[in-house]
């Protein structure tokens, strides 16, 4: 096979072509004609000496061959992409780069509805890919597989770079009905003693809550690990379970059969300040650089806490 054969535009053609496993979807994502999409169908046939997509009774469907090329082109291409754009000028409105994020529900229903608006006018068409934590995350981040980290729990290795994004308040949720809390506050023994959904990441260890517990000599039970803080609502909205999260969470569930409670006594228990986090490695790519001032930019006015 001859390299010179292959061009850029090609390796895209080939990358949207598998995406939809249709000449006329992919035809319409990049912006050409049909007959122009089916002529570079020709070619990277040509090229690979395989069909690529061949016609079934569902349509159109991947080559063993193509299947192969599916599982690592797109990531190829980001790559090469970066590479390009780290020595170059970067132009958001034609990068069709994908940009993964690492983050919570929380994180993702605070910080997407902030940024699409202006990600949409200003690189319509890049996406973003959302992932919820996974034990290998830092791992990940430092080599770039993942771009951003976005949370309260975030790696703190000083090699990683940081920004503060916003800040949030820790309540504690229970059921509106719960019957051992009465009222919208709590000891911090009551809150030792009940049952606890604890949210987490990776879904191992402990958090902020409980080493200011084990500061006091004590310790709670938890009965739930969950990644989701909306669906750990959903819990205690059912139970006489309770949970600890930000109070944005909860002002966007107010709609539930729950309440949020504070201490009774004076508790400097941990502050929640959600952080913006990356890896050396992305910290000089311009499609970074031009990504991470638009979250900054995004989350700057955000609503202030309600009382």
């Amino acid at each position: 096979m001859l390299l010179n054969k292959l061009d850029w535009n090609l390796l895209k053609a080939l990358r949207v072509l598998l995406e939809h496993q249709s000449v006329t979807g992919a035809a319409q994502e990049l912006g050409v004609t049909q007959s122009a999409m089916s002529h570079s169908l020709k070619r990277i046939r040509e090229y690979f000496n395989d069909p690529i997509l061949v016609n079934s009774a569902q349509g159109m469907m991947m080559t063993d061959r193509a299947k192969e090329l599916q599982a690592t082109l797109s990531q190829s291409l980001q790559l090469l992409e970066g590479a390009l754009a780290s020595h170059g000028h970067f132009d958001p409105q034609n990068s069709t780069a994908t940009i993964r994020i690492l983050l919570h529900d929380y994180c993702e229903n605070i910080l997407v509805p902030a940024l699409l608006p202006e990600l949409l006018h200003k690189a319509p068409n890049i996406q973003l890919d959302l992932i919820t934590g996974h034990r290998a995350d830092d791992k990940a981040l430092a080599q770039g597989d993942i771009h951003l980290m976005v949370g309260a729990d975030v790696p703190q290795a000083g090699h990683f770079r940081q920004k503060r994004l916003w800040k949030d308040r820790l309540v504690i949720v229970a059921h509106e009905n719960h019957p051992r809390l009465i009222g919208d506050t709590l000891t911090t023994e009551q809150f030792a003693a009940e049952t606890h959904v604890f949210i987490t990441k990776t879904g191992v260890g402990g958090g902020p809550m409980d080493d200011w517990l084990k500061g006091k000599g004590m310790k709670r039970h938890k009965a739930i690990i969950t990644r989701h803080f909306h669906s750990a609502l959903y819990h205690v909205a059912n139970s006489d379970i309770i949970v600890t999260l930000p109070l944005r969470v909860f002002q966007q569930n107010d709609h539930l059969p729950i309440k949020a409670m504070t201490f009774s006594e004076e508790s400097a228990y941990p502050d929640w300040s959600v952080l913006m986090t990356w890896a050396p490695i992305t910290h000089e790519q311009p499609i970074m650089k031009w990504f991470r001032d638009l979250v900054v930019k995004a989350t700057k006015d955000l609503p202030a806490l309600d009382e």
